[in-house]
């Protein structure tokens, strides 16, 4: 699975490093800042939030990074890109009784809503 790629080769801080070079000097900037405010050079402050996502991330938020990843060129790259913004912004809150972190569906090109299951008796109705 490639979401399972993301954060196996991601939570390595030189994997991490380099990767977060390939998204650009603006988004590696910012998240520089914030690595240095917690003490951390970039590729450690990445891998820890690839990391921390793989841990408390509910089964929204694993749905929104797949969502993420859906037809792109590089979708290594934009799924943590997707990780990193999601854990930065605050678009991913903590659930306050479990402590999973929850997620808003992202819209996306290809995928912009949650499709719901489909029982195997619709197909044969």
């Amino acid at each position: 699975m490639l979401r399972s790629e993301i954060i196996r080769t991601c939570s390595h801080q030189a994997v991490a490093a380099a990767a977060l070079l390939s998204l650009g000097s603006e988004f590696h900037g910012r998240v520089s800042l914030l690595a240095g405010a917690h003490d951390m050079s970039p590729g450690a402050y990445t891998a820890h939030l690839v990391k921390q996502f793989a841990t408390d991330a509910d089964e929204d938020a694993w749905y929104a990074l797949g969502n993420a990843i859906a037809y792109r060129d590089m979708p290594v790259l934009s799924g943590l890109r997707y990780i990193l913004e999601a854990m930065i912004d605050g678009e991913a809150s903590r659930d306050a009784g479990t402590g999973k972190v929850r997620q808003r569906m992202p819209q996306t090109r290809r995928h912009s809503r949650k499709i719901r299951p489909v029982e195997l008796g619709e197909f044969f109705a």
